[in-house]
């Protein structure tokens, strides 16, 4: 629903911001890497935003960068592990040092991320490391790069949306492989999504 906030910062401590969006005040909860990069009070700032719909509340999460929301959603894909609990666990962490435990199934390091013990540790390995090991998270740039073979970026970053929407990593890639798009078509990511959205999960 909401993709970035874009304000004046009004408010920051390590577990929160809150961003003044033309008059309105929104509160987000936040991960300490993304409060350490908050400039200061009353400065302009962009936090990219995940919606969390409970039965009694909304909660908005904000993070600093495209590629830390993306690997919070790959944290919420796993079992007993909620919004509050993901974003904790990414206070310890950056994407790639925790892509990085998982992928080398260190269950010892990742039991000493906050919130994390050993039981919760193997289960992030067990349900993430098959995920994690098409997603590189570890390059300078603010978006993961999906290692998708014969897809385009646009078309990988479309699979990235589409899982975000509830299709499994398997369905993305089949509809979008079935949309029969050119090789050499400069077509957009959004593009893409809205083909893909259309036709429906294969």
């Amino acid at each position: 629903m909401y993709e970035y906030f874009s304000g004046k910062l009004v408010q920051k401590r390590p577990d929160l911001a809150v961003i003044d969006v033309q008059g309105i005040g929104y509160k987000l909860r936040i991960t300490s890497h993304t409060y350490e990069s908050l400039p200061k009070i009353d400065s302009p700032v962009k936090l990219f935003t995940h919606l969390n719909v409970r039965e009694d509340a909304l909660e908005l999460f904000g993070f600093a960068t495209e590629e830390e929301r993306a690997f919070f959603h790959e944290l919420l894909l796993v079992s007993k592990i909620g919004p509050k609990a993901a974003a904790n666990i990414l206070s310890g962490g950056t994407p790639g040092d925790i892509q990085r435990m998982v992928l080398a199934e260190d269950v010892k390091s990742l039991s000493t991320l906050p919130g994390v013990g050993a039981t919760t540790a193997r289960r992030l390995v067990a349900e993430l490391k098959s995920r994690l090991e098409k997603v590189d998270f570890s390059l300078s740039t603010n978006q993961p790069k999906l290692k998708i073979s014969g897809l385009s970026a646009s078309e990988a970053e479309a699979v990235m949306a589409l899982e975000a929407l509830g299709y499994s990593r398997t369905e993305a890639q089949s509809t979008i492989a079935r949309l029969g798009l050119p090789a050499d078509e400069n077509t957009t990511t959004q593009e893409i999504i809205k083909k893909a959205l259309q036709r429906g999960k294969t």
